[in-house]
């Protein structure tokens, strides 16, 4: 039985270098960038909200969070102007009174999914919610962003992630398709700034059969991947790929080798599972499980 999920491929996707750090080597950083940690925290503050309605419930989970990331992100706004536990509740603070009827829109607050699409592949994930607006009924999708502008939503309104996910809910029966209600995703911004905050929400609609043809998709990604595997392919992304929005976790490991690679792994990095087998590394690498 397979386990994929979007962020596993996405990952092949962008740099299957990376991806071979991540889940052949299956090595993570000792400690997550502080991006994805407050996309983390957020997403729990989002999911108490819109289950208990109050600020109270969100902040709780956000510390809650924040604590399990292993403290990450700073504590105060002097400390981090940008990504810290002081800045991140003050948005949180004005995303609830921005969005305050939100709890009662929310038919179902998260939906975590681990569905077969083909005999023994399984996809998993979390979809943020199901919303009922104005507009209809269909998934929202949670992004904070240190980016915001309308190149931004037509990015991820095409992304995989999103169709992918379309294509599940449609799976699990989360809204019901007809020739006039199209698959329906809200992609919601929260936007991220030391001197300001914005939140913006943007519809994605999608007909039908690119949602279908998005399962397809999914699986062909999932054969390349496959073969890439077995055939032990994994090239470097672009540079500029790598140092994008902070860089990569794993760009310090793109050039070192020898004596300095073996100390860049001890220092920084740790294994994924340490109840999987030992991995299979050359012998440059090996001696960090050792």
């Amino acid at each position: 039985m397979e386990k994929w999920s979007h962020t596993k491929i996405d990952t092949f996707i962008r740099c299957p270098e990376m991806y071979r750090w991540r889940y052949i080597i299956k090595i993570k950083p000792k400690q997550k960038a502080r991006p994805l940690a407050l996309g983390a925290c957020i997403a729990s503050s989002l999911s108490a909200f819109r289950d208990k309605g109050t600020f109270d419930a969100a902040s709780e989970a956000f510390m809650q969070t924040w604590v399990k990331e292993g403290r990450v992100l700073a504590s105060t706004k002097e400390e981090d102007p940008l990504r810290s536990v002081e800045r991140a509740l003050e948005i949180l603070d004005k995303y609830i009174k921005e969005y305050p009827d939100e709890p009662n829109q929310i038919i179902k607050p998260e939906i975590n999914f681990d569905e077969e699409i083909a005999p023994d592949i399984f996809f998993r994930g979390r979809i943020d919610g199901v919303i009922r607006d104005r507009n209809g009924v269909g998934i929202i999708e949670d992004k904070t962003a240190s980016r915001l502008g309308d190149y931004f939503f037509v990015e991820k309104g095409n992304s995989y992630q999103l169709k992918w996910y379309l294509f599940i809910a449609n799976k699990l029966g989360l809204f019901e398709l007809s020739d006039k209600n199209l698959p329906r995703g809200v992609l919601n911004a929260i936007y991220i700034h030391p001197k300001e905050y914005r939140f913006r929400r943007e519809p994605v609609l999608k007909m039908k059969k690119e949602v279908e043809d998005a399962g397809k998709d999914l699986l062909a990604w999932i054969r390349h991947i496959r073969c890439s595997v077995d055939q032990a392919n994994f090239p470097k992304a672009d540079y500029n790929i790598c140092s994008q929005y902070g860089g990569c976790d794993y760009l310090p490991l793109r050039r070192a080798s020898g004596e300095i690679l073996r100390r860049t792994l001890e220092a920084n990095y740790v294994k994924s599972d340490p109840e999987m087998p030992e991995p299979n590394l050359d012998a440059d690498q090996q001696t960090i499980f050792n």
